[in-house]
């Protein structure tokens, strides 16, 4: 699969029919999200397999923009030593904790740039879901590095390298693995928020495992903890 997928990234006439694909199938859907995400549009007349010329979104990564604000806010040396705490890391080389005063001075421009950022998530979430289970053919690779800050607060979605297309069945079977997990019990142990501590939280849940095997997942075993365990890791 990753053989395969990897030659496929450098097609860049289908990759251009994707893009255009799932442009139009946006800007027709139903989704009101739809209308604050942009999909640029391919020049098929000036693309080949091996070059690929599209409309120019112009902005940041949301990724660059949402950490520009948060240094300009508490400074370099705090945005390094509360991303390394966030992540339960050591600070590196010249991270510090930002001042007490400087917290609170810019206390509500990062509530707001929190909140705006957690709208634009969900926002994104959204628009992928509907291309998944509605439109069966969807961006596969939506890192941050792929999603643009435009101008205007709209946000675009670029490199459609990866597109993956599900047929009816795979969009239902793997419709009813997210619901199954929706409804397995929530983990029961202190730090099981966690990928492998809410896999460990659902072993051997019966719904989960019927769904995965449906879909296709396939373990060493086939046991119901198995199933459950790399479906909740998954998903």
């Amino acid at each position: 699969e990753v053989r395969r997928r990897f030659r496929l990234e450098f097609d860049y006439a289908r990759e251009a029919a994707d893009m255009a694909e799932i442009g139009d199938r946006l800007r027709a859907s139903r989704c009101r999200a739809a209308r604050r995400v942009v999909i640029p549009r391919p020049l098929i007349s000036l693309t080949t397999p091996k070059v690929l010329v599209m409309e120019k979104l112009p902005g940041p990564t949301l990724l660059s923009s949402t950490r520009a604000k948060i240094i300009e806010a508490l400074g370099e040396p705090g945005y390094l030593y509360l991303r390394a705490d966030a992540q339960g890391v050591a600070p590196p080389p010249g991270a510090r904790p930002p001042s007490r005063a400087r917290m609170l001075l810019h206390a509500p421009g990062m509530w707001r740039l929190r909140r705006r950022t957690q709208r634009r998530i969900a926002l994104l979430s959204s628009v992928l879901g509907s291309q998944i289970l509605s439109h069966g053919v969807f961006h596969a690779d939506p890192h941050p590095g792929n999603v643009l800050l435009l101008p205007d607060g709209r946000l675009g979605l670029i490199d459609f390298g990866q597109v993956v297309r599900l047929r009816k069945e795979r969009q239902l079977a793997l419709a009813r693995l997210i619901v199954a997990l929706a409804d397995a019990p929530a983990p029961a142990t202190p730090g099981a928020t966690s990928a492998a501590g809410a896999a460990a939280s659902l072993v051997g849940n019966d719904a989960v495992a019927e769904a995965a095997r449906e879909l296709g997942f396939e373990t060493s075993r086939n046991s119901n903890e198995g199933l459950t365990a790399l479906s909740s890791f998954f998903f």
